[in-house]
């Protein structure tokens, strides 16, 4: 009887790591099929704070040069900062939704490419 809780928590714990990815994956291609995709040049990389409101730790965010945009460097927006698929110099694809600048390829790498990009996948 007291396997059962164990058990029940080591199979909860990838469910709702699934789940959460998913949802996020979803909310991501509904936002880059509302924006436009463009070339950019990544200029450099920042570290800067993460998102949270108390961790301190600093995140390498890349600053990107938009072509046919303007001079300006902008900061682009990726779903995982620790391990870029960029260095300074590449070409990467973005695109704007509600004033941020997203990374178009951010949920086409790792365990995320292999979840779907709609709820009901099976239509």
């Amino acid at each position: 009887m007291t396997l059962g809780y164990p058990l029940f928590i080591l199979v909860l714990i990838p469910v709702v790591w699934l789940l959460t990815h998913w949802h996020f994956k979803v909310d991501f291609y509904r936002k880059r099929k509302e924006g436009k995709k463009m070339e950019s040049t990544v200029i450099k990389f920042v570290k800067e704070k993460g998102p949270m409101r108390n961790d301190f730790t600093l995140l390498p965010y890349a600053y990107v040069q938009i072509k046919d945009y303007n001079e300006k460097l902008v900061k682009l927006k990726y779903s995982d900062s620790w391990k870029m698929p960029y260095k300074v110099g590449d070409k990467v694809s973005v695109f704007w939704y509600a004033g941020v600048l997203y990374y178009w390829e951010a949920h086409d790498t790792g365990l995320s490419k292999h979840l779907p990009t709609k709820w009901d996948f099976w239509t």
